[in-house]
């Protein structure tokens, strides 16, 4: 690659999060080819380029937002974001050196409907497609892309019964869900 690009991850992200066999750099090749795709086409989909911001990784944030910044337009966006736990899945102790961040509390306590199974999906490296990225584990698949189209998932009956759990607010049998705090208003506190 070159001057000052970002390698696909640094060894000890790797180890931390034991990705034996990822080909980072097809992995980047592939992105930059379908990014100049979508220019090319003039795409109205909507692509968000994301980094986390975690302790092993800060110093290739930076690095990052130059390396994708000339992709970024209106339906093209680089972001940093914020280290979650997955739904309570994830210890993330691991990459913060347990820094906590003070000032966000949940606001009112109402739970509400996660906007996530209206307007994403996530595809996983084994052809899964799960509700949302915070399903890390795979752990609530409502198909799989080499039995279905993505079409078919989104409009299919398992994706329709997580809906109509979240629209009910029964998160009892959704174990992710409920301990997600998507489905809060965070906020600062009074």
């Amino acid at each position: 690659m070159a001057g000052d690009a970002p390698q696909p991850a640094s060894e000890r992200v790797d180890s931390a999060l034991h990705i034996p066999a990822l080909d980072g750099l097809r992995v980047l090749a592939n992105a930059r080819s379908f990014l100049e795709l979508h220019r090319e086409l003039r795409s109205p989909m909507s692509v968000n380029l994301s980094i986390i911001n975690m302790g092993i990784k800060r110093d290739e944030i930076e690095a990052f937002r130059r390396e994708w910044a000339g992709f970024e337009t209106g339906k093209v966006k680089v972001l940093v974001k914020k280290l979650i736990n997955f739904g309570g899945l994830v210890d993330t102790r691991q990459f913060t050196g347990d820094v906590k961040v003070e000032g966000l509390t949940r606001l009112g306590g109402a739970r509400k409907s996660c906007p996530k199974l209206y307007d994403s999906l996530t595809l996983q490296s084994n052809g899964d497609i799960v509700a949302c990225c915070y399903d890390v584990n795979g752990s609530m698949p409502y198909g799989n892309i080499q039995q279905m189209t993505l079409l078919e998932a989104w409009q299919g009956a398992a994706i329709g019964r997580l809906r109509a759990a979240h629209e009910a607010l029964d998160f009892s049998r959704l174990p992710l869900c409920a301990n997600c705090d998507g489905t809060f208003k965070i906020g600062k506190g009074k």
